[in-house]
């Protein structure tokens, strides 16, 4: 397009192709200037707003509530259904090898994690929102 602008300006001598690779270098090069002076003044704006810090303390407010309140949670489930759970959550084992650690049946392990994380789900809502927001943000 800004050939064809400043067409009326093209001596005979000029190749047409070379001038059109100078107007997208020097476009290109244009462009990721202006990218760079965003960047600047993003940075500095989020240096230097008072809103931005505050934003990020209130976020670290809302992670620390929310994992307080996970570890709250957890802790109130029953003791048979809080081992399975940090059996399956934390270290990572299959249901078998929890049946066979606790010696109960698979099918027991099942209903009971299942059943954990409707209690958790249900005592976390309130914090969906929050966790969402937060991880599309970082």
């Amino acid at each position: 397009m800004k050939l064809w602008e400043v067409r009326q300006n093209l001596t005979a001598g000029v190749s047409a192709k070379s001038y059109l690779y100078k107007i997208i270098d020097n476009l290109s090069l244009n462009l990721l200037k202006h990218q760079k002076v965003i960047q600047l003044h993003l940075h500095f704006l989020m240096a230097t707003s008072s809103e931005g810090k505050s934003q990020t303390t209130f976020d670290s407010i809302e992670l620390k509530e929310l994992r307080e309140t996970i570890h709250a949670s957890i802790s109130e489930l029953h003791e048979q259904m809080r081992r399975i759970f940090e059996l399956s959550r934390f270290e990572g084992l299959k249901y078998v090898a929890i049946a066979d650690k606790l010696n109960i049946s698979v099918k027991t392990v099942e209903t009971q994690m299942s059943r954990a994380l409707a209690k958790l789900r249900e005592r976390l809502c309130g914090y969906l929102i929050a966790l969402l927001l937060f991880i599309i943000n970082y």
